[in-house]
């Protein structure tokens, strides 16, 4: 429901995990769904190593739904303020 796509490939974690399990429970309060669902357990496996953006409801603050998509990028070194292996990003 909030995996990171690093915890389905079995890729390093790290601060930048807890990054993203932040932006999926914004997108849980935003919105009331887990940020990754499916029929099966391999539908939203394949949604969280996907980790593709989402289209938020117009009710929803384009800021909030911008950091959310931040948030939740599927390279770690992408996400919104976060760290990479080498350390902290300049963002």
């Amino acid at each position: 429901s909030y995996m990171p796509p690093e915890l389905v490939s079995g890729g390093p974690i790290g601060a930048w995990t807890d990054v993203y399990l932040l932006g999926a429970t914004l997108h849980h309060v935003l919105t009331g769904r887990f940020r990754h669902e499916g029929e099966k357990l391999q539908d939203a496996l394949m949604s969280a190593f996907l980790s593709e953006p989402v289209t938020y409801d117009s009710q929803v603050p384009e800021e909030l739904a911008a950091l959310c998509n931040r948030a939740t990028r599927r390279e770690p070194g992408a996400r919104v303020g976060c760290c990479s292996a080498g350390g902290p990003s300049p963002r």
